[in-house]
Order: C-alpha cells, then structure tokens, then sequence
C-alpha cells in the first residue's frame, strides 16, 4: 500500500527547541519524510503530492519534535509563537490527517 505524500510549503517550520527553523515539510501517512527548503521537501515528491500552503504560517510540534520518522503531529499558526500568544491554530495535523481548521 502506496500513501500520499502531503507536503505544506510557504511557511516557516519550528521544529522543536535547539532546531534550526525551516520553510517546508513533508509527509505520509503518520510519518515525516522530510524538512528543509521548498526545493529539498518538492524534490521527494513522486509526482502526485498533495501540495499544501503554509501561507506564511508557522508549523510547530504538537508533542515529539518535528525530524525525518517521527509522528506528523502539527498545528500551523498564524502568528510567531515565539513573540508571545500565536492565537488559534489555523490548521491542526494529528497522525497525518488534518483534524481541526484547513489550509488553503
């Protein structure tokens, strides 16, 4: 069984304390494939991704840090989280799958 690649583009990645940020992610399934610039994370795609924007939000963890084989467990926010209160997320992603919000 095949799953479909998601990758969110367009926003800037806090992957967890003492991690660099970065501008794109990449999963399928349940599963990180990958983190790094626009160009690294389309570079995985086998064609038929589901590209998704960012739109200039930030993604970060909910739970373990975000790294190549761990839980794609994520909210993407609107504001910086690291100036004080992000607000609501705009999207949550739980075990891959977008359960609360949407992205554009």
């Amino acid at each position: 069984m095949t799953h479909e690649y998601r990758l969110l583009l367009g926003g800037t990645v806090l992957p967890g304390p003492g991690r660099p940020p970065c501008e794109a992610i990449a999963w399928a399934d349940a599963t990180i494939l990958a983190l790094g610039t626009t160009e690294e994370v389309e570079a995985i795609s086998r064609g038929d991704s589901h590209r998704l924007a960012a739109a200039g939000g930030f993604v970060v963890p909910l739970g373990p840090p975000l790294e190549v084989g761990a839980p794609a467990d994520l909210a993407v926010l609107a504001r910086d989280p690291r100036l004080g209160d992000p607000g609501s997320p705009r999207a949550v992603v739980r075990g891959g799958r977008i359960v609360a919000g949407r992205l554009p």
